[in-house]
């Protein structure tokens, strides 16, 4: 595939997607930026997620008034291989938010697949323990787009489509909370 067929794809995938629940997911992140966002995912999803929450700890507390409170679930490799080599890999999120026991926040799930065990788990447990859930996924939607409060559907069957759709909304919705809070931006309006 050459590039101009690849950004067709990315296109026509963004183009179906219902603003109404963008939106959605951005009151939902603003909600919760003091109480905690807890970001999870797979392989490049884990990468997006890693790199949302640098992109976001840093870029809204910058000339804003927002001290974000976002941790990602996918960056300690020492807790999260011995949750997986004693307890198994299915637990690998599940049991660090129970080491975390949040009383409130938000868990984004990023899953292509959205079938993902730890995922799944993740989301289940959530629930249990009184957070608020957004998934983003890809493909079908799978399992992880029917437990989430918030679910975000990226129609495409192309890893890269979906991994940088997932990356390209989550960057808007910072991006968002950042410009409408920006107390550089209020100066200038003065």
């Amino acid at each position: 595939m050459n590039f101009t067929e690849y950004r067709s794809q990315i296109i026509e995938a963004l183009n179906k997607l219902d603003q109404f629940t963008v939106d959605k997911l951005y009151n939902y992140v603003l909600r919760n930026t003091y109480k905690g966002l807890y970001v999870v995912g797979n392989g490049g999803s884990a990468a997006i997620a890693n790199h949302w929450v640098c992109d976001t700890a840093k870029g809204i507390s910058e000339d804003t008034n927002i001290n974000c409170r976002v941790i990602s679930l996918c960056c300690n490799t020492p807790l999260m291989t011995a949750i997986s080599n004693d307890i198994g890999y299915e637990h690998v999120f599940t049991k660090q938010l129970e080491y975390l026991r949040p009383t409130g926040g938000l868990i984004i799930a990023i899953s292509s697949s959205g079938n993902s065990r730890n995922i799944c788990n993740v989301l289940k447990k959530s629930k249990e323990m009184g957070l608020e859930t957004a998934a983003l996924t890809g493909f079908t939607g799978g399992e992880a787009s029917k437990l989430a409060d918030v679910s975000i559907h990226i129609e495409s069957d192309n890893y890269g489509v979906v991994e940088d759709c997932h990356m390209m909304i989550l960057h808007s919705v910072s991006q968002k909370i950042r410009s409408l809070y920006s107390t550089r931006d209020a100066e200038l309006r003065l």
